[in-house]
């Protein structure tokens, strides 16, 4: 479906007239780690005060699909094994002039042709990474294999485009198959492009041409492999289990449960914005893994509502939310984001905002951040990605130019870095910016007057801090945003605000150590 979508709205000359889905059995979870979710599940939603979202099925999906289908007047077909006349016959009762398959090449090799100018199939094929801490800093010869053929009525099928994506060191089986998904879509989307056009020949070139301009170089090395020995890449939980679980026990106490019930009862749940940076399955200290991150967006999906910048900015300016409400932000605009956040967005179906540095966009360089610490794999992303991305899923806001001290009280210099990063993203995306984060996003990273100009070039601006840490005065105009932890344990702990909890009943000594130490590792990322 999220294919069918894109190859609508990129590629409009394109009149899809059905869907046929192969569908095969999914194994199911047991009856043991059934139960145990129903549970898991029963108790954080009566501390939430809201209901657990059940999730979706593969049988849910499938009748979505079907119930899409009938709203746009697309033929569905559904199928659990390669019946060529079945399929033959939808395909020929549509008069279709070209069938594109997302599948294995064996299934391609059944598949009955019956378009008039062929069939374009894709298909992934993965095989298992090495585990993480091994061969780091080496190239690993096992990648993902993205692979792209066509085939008419009587030829046998024809590789036109066959790629690979290199494993990481963090990547997992599902991290790579969600990046070779979005890459196989992108692919087939450009060669259907030429079809449409009418230029069937030109399918390869004009493929080779998107993967050279759009995506990221992910085989670069990093600066230091030595460093990169016992790394987890930003996903380890930050506070030993032992505290974890004293923690719990204020989560589980009659204070959180109550004050989450009335909340349900005045209709206003908080609304919490997060920021991270970096979806990386190569080692950076301000990066995380795809699976990672992939896992906890799924705990969101399920015990929260995860909306859109703007809709989070509206909901907090009319006092709260109905629900419990998170949104999700990524600063800088790091280039391998293009390919990993993207593909989680459009995978898990999520709205994201990022926030771009316009100057190092412009010149598509590693930020100088990670420069002066010898870091010169990781760049920004170009201003023909950005397009490209540009979707109901994504909206971009600006970061300064140069990733600016905004403590600074030079107001010419001020005016240059924030105006003129709301002017750039302007001019190169066609969309003026609603949005702009400070970078650092402290209180000594926000002087006044960069305040005030931010106030009056953007609808809202962003810290990076939590609004029970901001101050009275010019503070106040700020909207704050608090780290996203990737865990999901200290996740919902942090969303149930036991951290603040904590620290402000200063239960020990030791405890303020590890607020202490949780800040220094904040502030070595930032």
């Amino acid at each position: 479906m999220n294919f069918a979508r894109r190859l609508s709205c990129e590629v409009p000359e394109v009149q899809i007239l059905g869907i046929a889905l192969f569908s095969s059995r999914q194994s199911k979870p047991t009856l043991f780690s059934r139960i145990l979710n129903r549970i898991t599940d029963a108790l954080i939603g009566f501390i939430h005060a809201f209901p657990v979202s059940s999730g979706k099925s593969s049988e849910s999906e499938r009748d979505d699909l079907e119930r899409e289908c009938r709203s746009k007047q697309w033929s569905f077909l559904e199928v659990n094994k390669i019946d060529a006349e079945g399929i033959a016959r939808f395909f020929r009762g549509e008069q279709v002039d070209l069938t594109v398959m997302l599948g294995s090449s064996e299934l391609l090799q059944e598949f009955p042709c019956a378009s008039r100018l062929g069939l374009l199939g894709g298909s992934v094929i993965i095989q298992p990474p090495l585990p993480v801490g091994r061969n780091l800093g080496c190239q690993d010869d096992r990648a993902v294999d993205v692979e792209i053929e066509e085939r008419s009525e009587k030829a046998a099928p024809t590789v036109l485009i066959r790629g690979s994506i290199p494993f990481q060191p963090f990547d997992t089986l599902e991290g790579q198959a969600l990046k070779a998904d979005l890459i196989l879509n992108d692919l087939l989307i450009q060669a259907t492009s030429c079809f449409a056009a009418g230029k069937p020949a030109a399918v390869k070139q004009a493929v080779q041409r998107w993967i050279a301009e759009m995506l990221p170089l992910q085989n670069e090395p990093s600066a230091d492999p030595t460093s990169l020995l016992g790394s987890s890449n930003g996903h380890s939980r930050i506070r030993p289990v032992w505290k974890l679980c004293i923690y719990t026990l204020i989560l589980l106490s009659p204070y959180i449960v109550a004050r989450n019930w009335y909340r349900r009862l005045r209709g206003r749940f908080p609304v919490t914005i997060f920021f991270h940076h970096l979806v990386s399955d190569r080692p950076h200290r301000m990066g995380v893994p795809t699976a990672a991150i992939c896992k906890a967006i799924a705990f969101l999906q399920k015990h929260y509502r995860i909306v859109s910048l703007s809709e989070a900015v509206a909901l907090i300016r009319s006092g709260g939310a109905k629900v419990p409400t998170v949104a999700l932000t990524f600063d800088d605009g790091y280039e391998e984001n293009f390919l990993t956040l993207r593909a989680i967005t459009e995978a898990m179906g999520i709205p994201v905002t990022s926030f771009l540095c316009t100057d190092f966009v412009e010149q598509q360089s590693s930020f100088l951040h990670d420069y002066k610490l010898g870091e010169k794999s990781f760049h920004a992303m170009s201003w023909e990605q950005a397009r490209y991305w540009q979707s109901d899923m994504i909206e971009f806001g600006a970061h300064t130019r140069t990733h600016f001290d905004c403590g600074s009280i030079d107001r010419s210099l001020l005016k240059q870095e924030i105006v003129g990063s709301a002017e750039m993203l302007a001019r190169c995306l066609g969309r003026t910016p609603r949005f702009f984060a400070f970078p650092y996003g402290k209180h000594e990273n926000m002087s006044a007057d960069a305040i005030q100009i931010a106030s009056s070039t953007f609808e809202s601006s962003f810290s990076a801090q939590t609004e029970n840490d901001r101050q009275n005065g010019n503070d106040a105009k700020i909207i704050g945003r608090t780290d996203l932890p990737v865990d999901r344990w200290e996740l919902e702990l942090a969303l149930q605000s036991v951290f603040e909890i904590v620290s402000h009943l200063n239960f020990s000594s030791t405890t303020k150590e590890t607020e202490q130490s949780t800040e220094k590792k904040w502030d070595s990322y930032l």
